[in-house]
């Protein structure tokens, strides 16, 4: 048994933490890796989704949360969503947390009530919410460089959609480490990850993440498509 006396220090490969009041949790970047590895555990048909050139429909699975343009009526920063999504992928939730955050969800099924898609069952997650809330860098570029720089491990790749600065990378494979008071690593484990993309709005200084276990070419085109 371990003895409680025993200080431990858990290290982790992990993004930059983010500072912010509710937007920390959904904002902050997820953990990266060490090295990329295998991510065969992940469904295939996930990693394999290819985006179509328009919106498909879905009107059969239930949708819950509220009204898009509930959302944007209320939101005080403006809601822009994709224009592009995978086949058979449509809105299926949407939330409003005054005064600073709206999640949405897209998926080819449910994601609410019983048997809800999640992350790994394929959902594509998009968060919005003030650049202010989550970063003290001025600017959208600023705050894209610095993640950039932190996430090299992570196989970070900087874009630039029509002029809104971005950064993102693959879904992966991270460790964990334990590591005692001796510096000695005492347990290890892995974690998996998915792809995620931040893109800022200078003009509205407004922040979207796109996360989902997905290819990250898929995930780019979303974001790209963004309005």
């Amino acid at each position: 048994m371990m003895n409680n006396n025993r200080k431990y220090q858990i290290a982790s490969i992990a993004g930059v933490a983010i500072l912010g009041a509710l937007l920390v949790a959904v904002f902050a970047p997820t953990a990266s890796p060490e090295g990329e590895q295998g991510m065969s555990y992940i469904p295939k048909r996930i990693l394999g989704l290819q985006t179509g050139d328009e919106l498909p429909s879905a009107e059969a699975a239930e949708a819950c949360g509220e009204s898009l343009e509930t959302i944007k009526s209320e939101a005080p920063f403006p809601v822009l969503t994709p224009g592009t999504l995978p086949e058979g992928y449509s809105l299926k939730s949407a939330d409003y947390v005054p005064p600073d955050r709206v999640t949405l969800h897209y998926f080819d099924a449910n994601v609410c009530g019983d048997n809800a898609g999640r992350l790994r069952d394929g959902v594509i997650e998009l968060v919005a919410g003030p650049l202010n809330t989550i970063t003290d860098a001025r600017n959208g570029q600023e705050y894209v460089d610095r993640l950039v720089e932190s996430w090299q491990k992570a196989n970070a790749t900087a874009f630039n959609f029509d002029g809104k600065p971005a950064v993102g990378y693959p879904a992966g494979v991270g460790t964990s480490r334990a590591i005692d008071e001796n510096g000695e690593v005492v347990h290890t484990y892995q974690y998996d990850y998915p792809a995620s993309i931040w893109v800022v709005d200078d003009t509205t200084s407004t922040v979207y993440k796109l996360t989902g276990y997905i290819p990250l070419e898929d995930l780019t085109v979303i974001a790209r498509s963004l309005k």
